[in-house]
C-alpha cells in the first residue's frame, strides 16, 4: 500500500496529520477547515495509482552537457546568486540570524530571479538520484555526486528539508514498514546532529527539538486565536494564489508575508523586526480567510489539482525519490501554511516540464523493458 502512495495522498495526510490534533486548539472551526480542505484533495486520489499516462521512450542523450549546465548554475548561484553555502548551518555559526534578517528585510516582497530559479532548482538532486539508479556505471557516479552537492548547498537552515532530502534518498523506491524504519533511524540521527549544530538543544521548550518543532505551532495557533485578528476574506485568499504567477522583477507585487505579520501581533514586543519566525500550522491561514468553509474548500480544490498534475509527470518518467521528496515537503510545509504548497507545487510543476524538455523524449511507444543503449532503460 506504500508504494502506491501518490503525491495527492501525501498532501492528504499532511492536511489530516496537522489539522486533526487542532481541534484541541481551535475546536469545530478546525474540523470544518479540515474536512472542507480534505474532501476536494481525497476525490483528487481515486484512480491517481492506476492512472497510466501514455508512455514515452526516453533517450537522455544531453547528459552530459546537462551535468556542465548544473554546474555553471550552481558555480553562479553561489557566487552571485543566492549565496547559499554562506547560509548552511553546517558552514557558518550565523547561518539562522542572517536568515532571519533577510526576512525581515524582504516583507511583502516577491522572489527575484535568482530566488524563482532556486525554487525551481531544489528538486534536481532527486530528479538526478532517481536518473542514477537506472544509469550506465561510467555517468552513475557523477550524478549521484552532483545530487549530494546540490542537497548540501539547499540545507541553508532548514532542518527540515534536510530530514526530509535524507529520508527520499534512503527510501528510494523501497516504500516498505522495515525500509523506512531503517531510513528514519538514519535521518533522525542526521536530523539531531543539524539541531546541536543549530543550538537547538540550547533552547528546549518542552523535551526535544524534534517535540517542540510539532508543539510549537499549536502553541502559537492558540495565540494566535486569543488575539481575535481581523483576517482577511477569501477572495484576499485567492488574490495570493494569483500572485505568484506574477514576477517580481517584472512587476513589484506587495505580498502578504503571513508568519511574520501574525509574528507581530502575538508578541508585540517584536515591532518592525522579528527575532525569529513563529508558524501556526495550515489552521492559522485557512482560519484567518473568512469564511473558513469557503477559504479551506478553495484551498484543497487547488492543492488536489496542482498535485494531480504533478504527478502525472512524476509517473510518466518514474521519479519515486522525487515524488517522496516532493510528497514529505508538502506535508512539512503544511505545518506552517497552504500558500507555501501552492508555490512548491507550482515549482514543482514547471521543474518537470522544464525537464521534460532538456531531456529530449522521443513521443512514440515504448516497447518492453530493455537496455536502450543510452546508459539508461527505457523507464527512464
Amino acid at each position: 500500500m506504500l508504494k502506491n502512495l501518490t503525491l495527492p495522498h501525501y498532501i492528504l495526510i499532511g492536511l489530516l496529520a496537522w489539522g486533526l490534533p487542532g481541534f484541541f486548539v481551535a475546536g469545530s472551526q478546525a474540523v470544518i477547515a479540515v474536512a472542507a480542505a480534505s474532501i476536494p484533495v481525497w476525490l483528487c486520489t481515486l484512480g491517481a495509482r492506476d492512472e497510466s499516462p501514455v508512455q514515452t521512450k526516453f533517450k537522455f542523450k544531453n547528459q552530459r552537457l546537462i551535468l556542465i549546465v548544473l554546474f555553471i548554475y550552481l558555480f553562479l548561484d553561489a557566487t552571485i546568486g543566492r549565496q547559499k553555502f554562506a547560509d548552511n548551518l553546517f558552514f557558518s555559526r550565523g547561518a539562522v540570524a542572517s536568515f532571519i534578517g533577510a526576512a525581515n528585510e524582504n516583507v511583502s516582497r516577491g522572489r527575484g530571479i535568482a530566488e524563482l530559479l532556486g525554487a525551481i532548482a531544489i528538486f534536481i538532486p532527486f530528479t538526478l538520484w532517481d536518473f542514477a539508479r537506472r544509469a550506465h556505471s561510467k555517468i552513475k557516479l557523477y550524478l549521484y555526486l552532483f545530487a549530494l552537492i546540490f542537497i548540501v548547498y539547499e540545507i541553508g537552515i532548514s532542518r527540515g528539508y534536510l530530514f526530509m532530502a535524507v529520508l527520499s534518498i534512503l527510501l528510494g523506491s523501497r516504500l516498505n514498514l522495515r525500509s523506512i524504519a531503517y531510513s528514519f533511524s538514519g535521518t533522525m540521527a542526521v536530523f539531531l546532529l543539524a539541531s546541536y549544530v543549530r543550538g537547538d538543544f540550547n533552547d528546549i521548550s518542552f523535551s526535544n527539538p524534534l517535540f517542540d518543532a510539532v508543539a510549537w505551532p499549536y502553541l502559537n495557533l492558540s495565540l494566535l486565536l486569543a488575539k481575535n485578528p481581523p483576517g482577511g476574506t477569501w477572495l484576499d485568499f485567492i488574490m495570493e494564489f494569483i500572485k505568484k504567477f506574477i514576477p517580481s522583477f517584472l512587476y513589484q507585487k506587495e505580498i502578504f508575508s503571513f508568519n511574520i505579520e501574525m509574528t507581530k501581533l502575538i508578541y508585540p514586543r517584536f515591532e518592525n523586526f522579528v527575532e525569529s519566525i513563529s508558524i501556526f500550522t495550515y489552521l492559522g491561514e485557512l482560519l484567518y480567510y473568512k469564511p473558513v468553509l469557503i477559504t479551506s474548500a478553495i484551498a484543497g480544490t487547488l492543492l488536489g489539482v496542482l498535485s494531480r498534475f504533478a504527478e502525472r509527470l512524476i509517473k510518466l518518467r518514474k521519479l519515486d525519490s522525487t515524488r517522496i521528496f516532493s510528497g514529505l515537503m508538502c506535508v512539512v510545509l503544511l505545518r506552517s501554511r497552504v500558500q507555501d504548497v501552492f508555490s512548491f507545487l507550482i515549482f514543482l510543476t514547471v521543474f518537470l516540464l522544464l525537464w521534460e524538455l532538456l531531456s529530449n523524449l522521443s513521443p512514440r511507444k515504448r516497447p518492453p523493458l530493455i537496455p536502450d543503449g543510452e546508459g539508461f532503460s527505457q523507464h527512464g
